[in-house]
């Protein structure tokens, strides 16, 4: 498997200089699985609470290819 991404103490997801807390910055909205195509995307969308730094993305998604088992 190939990962351009990792997960620091199970909230931060990390890729390159890019640190996102997604569990006090982000509400989790989605995850969609395809059999078919062995496809599973999570979607974040950013809080829009005024600690939350407008500089981060608004919505975020990760997207496991080839997956086996889910």
């Amino acid at each position: 498997m190939i990962e351009d991404f990792t997960i620091k103490d199970g909230i931060y997801l990390v890729r390159g200089e890019d640190i996102l807390d997604l569990h006090n910055n982000y509400s989790f909205t989605e995850i969609a699985y395809s059999v078919a195509k062995r496809r599973a995307t999570l979607t974040w969308v950013r809080c829009s609470e005024d600690r939350v730094p407008a500089t981060e993305p608004l919505q975020l998604q990760l997207e496991f290819h080839g997956v086996t088992c889910f």
